[in-house]
């Protein structure tokens, strides 16, 4: 449960879960059919609170935007964070992934739109997500 101040939302692409993210510098997923926590995104090293969510098309990976300019990628399989990137010099302020979930897009109190574009590198015991 969350318990300081509830910034962002994203619901799971099936449509049975959504994301929650707050000023507690965690997100959480939920599941709609069991009115219930899922599991929860978190480090102890993290100490900004999240600004922005998104899902990636799969389902596999949740995109989170914190208050000290970075994003990260939650293997959400596992709840481990798998990416950490500072692309803005300002607080990222919105997230999203394009329709056919190949490119990451983020805006930031910086002035600037940047757009990542990725691959799914498949491996036998995981998958690897690549960023161009």
């Amino acid at each position: 449960m969350q318990l300081t101040r509830l910034i962002q939302t994203s619901f799971f692409p099936n449509g049975l879960g959504f994301s929650t993210g707050s000023d507690d510098c965690k997100a959480i997923l939920w599941d709609i059919r069991a009115l219930a926590e899922l599991t929860s995104f978190a480090d102890d090293s993290i100490h900004n609170g999240i600004t922005s969510l998104a899902h990636s098309i799969s389902g596999h990976y949740l995109f989170a935007a914190y208050d000290d300019n970075s994003v990260r990628v939650w293997d959400t399989l596992t709840a481990t964070s798998l990416h950490q990137f500072n692309v803005h010099h300002g607080k990222v302020s919105c997230i999203g992934v394009s329709a056919d979930g190949a490119a990451l897009c983020t805006g930031s109190w910086d002035y600037n739109l940047k757009v990542r574009r990725f691959l799914l590198k498949k491996k036998k015991k995981s998958p690897t997500l690549i960023f161009l």
